[in-house]
């Protein structure tokens, strides 16, 4: 049977995307009730309003960049604080593409910046900041934590390294569990730990850095040698070092980093270790000023090594010094080692004593001047029978050696490279 209707027609493909794209612009427009935010920015060691602050609400997800359809677009909505530090605005992208979910960063010109807020819509949130301070003490991640075959190591804040020399380490982890996190840490004698906790600091809303933001000084007292730390108590560990030195770590089960495999500084693989922000002040005192999102400075093992020997009065005595010159081969082996005593400002050269089977070492112009800090530091030039190497004035301390790369040249014979080590001593 014949019928006469018409055979349904056929959608052009760029009518298509354009009802799609409507249908979409329809769903963000319904879901678009875009939830508020609110806080206020105080200054913490007053509660005081701080204003004019810029206010930054972030979100990603789905949604159209250059042309195309990505999984992680940013929208952003900017506004800033009123006289008394409140501020408001809206969740800026749609809740279905986005979650509902943000992240609020807010600064002001002479105060800390304070970044990754989570917040959701509807929240109210009270956000602390402080002066931005004139120096900071440097900052890293600390690494404790077990190797493959059981051997724990903890975490040396003069070389910034870990080390599984409990005599070395500045502290160190006696239990380290995963879940739920539980971290239990001892220092060496003369060393202490005391644990101050997010809710003791008055601390009202997590960001990057909160643990190491706010108390800039490490309490004078209520140090004990063991220290457990749980998973539900976030909190900042301060750690004073058996050479009278201050840190301070971060632990927060929320934002615990770990991590297995190869950590730098281990010739055996980790089985499982855990990761703390810390500053560290390697002069004498217990000030610790830190600017999370601010502060650039990095520890220098090589300038902690002489720091860590200075008196209570932070000055160093400009007196004669002796240090052991040593060479290691490329098979790290000594090719040459002696003492010697340095007078400072005074030029010595001397010959060295190389090993058998080792090219024959003469060191130049050999000496100890104390720079505009009243730190020790020593030059010399290295003369070999094809050779030349100067060094500049370099810090040399007792804690660990100073090393620099030297390549000795011979006729038709591959580069030999040799490591320079110099190191301060007792005096013999």
């Amino acid at each position: 049977m014949q019928t006469n209707a018409r055979p349904a027609p056929r959608m052009h493909p760029s009518r298509s995307r354009s009802i799609l794209g409507s249908l979409l612009i329809l769903l963000v427009m319904s879901a678009c009730g875009n939830a508020q935010v609110r806080g206020r920015l105080v200054d913490f060691r007053t509660d005081d309003g701080i204003a004019n602050a810029t206010v930054t609400l972030s979100q990603r997800g789905w949604g159209r960049s250059s042309g195309g359809l990505v999984w992680d677009k940013e929208y952003r909505a900017t506004t800033r604080t009123e006289a008394d530090g409140t501020f408001q605005l809206s969740l800026p992208g749609p809740r279905p593409l986005t979650g509902g979910y943000g992240s609020l960063s807010i600064e002001a010109p002479e105060w800390q910046r304070i970044t990754e807020v989570a917040v959701t819509g509807g929240a109210n949130v009270l956000l602390q900041t402080l002066p931005t301070p004139e120096t900071t003490v440097p900052g890293g991640i600390a690494r404790m934590g077990v190797l493959d075959d059981g051997t724990p190591f903890g975490w040396s804040f003069v070389a910034n390294a870990p080390t599984t020399n409990r005599a070395e380490a500045d502290v160190f982890p006696l239990v380290v569990e995963k879940d739920p996190a539980r971290l239990t840490l001892i220092v060496p004698p003369g060393g202490g730990l005391r644990f101050i906790s997010e809710a003791e600091q008055r601390i009202a809303e997590a960001s990057y850095g909160h643990l190491l933001r706010y108390v800039n000084e490490a309490p004078p007292d209520g140090y004990g040698d063991t220290l457990v730390l749980h998973a539900d108590t976030p909190g900042t560990v301060f750690v004073r070092t058996p050479y009278d030195r201050y840190a301070k770590l971060a632990f927060d089960a929320r934002r615990l980093t770990t991590g297995s495999g190869r950590v730098s500084g281990m010739e055996q693989p980790v089985r499982f270790a855990v990761m703390l922000p810390f500053a560290f002040n390697p002069r004498p005192g217990r000030e610790l000023p830190f600017d999370p999102a601010g502060s650039t400075r990095s520890v220098d093992p090589r300038l902690n090594s002489v720091l860590a020997d200075l008196p209570a009065d932070g000055t160093l005595a400009r007196i004669p010094r002796t240090y052991r010159i040593t060479m290691l081969n490329d098979n790290g082996a000594i090719a040459d080692s002696f003492v010697v005593r340095l007078e400072p400002e005074t030029v010595r050269n001397l010959e060295g004593a190389p090993r058998a089977g080792s090219p024959v070492f003469a060191y130049r112009n050999v000496r100890l001047d104390y720079d505009e800090g009243g730190l020790p530091r020593v030059r010399l030039t290295v003369d070999g029978e094809h050779f030349t190497y100067n060094s500049a004035p370099m810090l040399v301390g007792r804690r660990r050696p100073t090393a620099m790369d030297v390549d000795v040249y011979a006729p038709h014979k591959p580069v030999r490279r040799f490591e320079l080590r110099l190191q301060e001593v007792e005096e013999p």
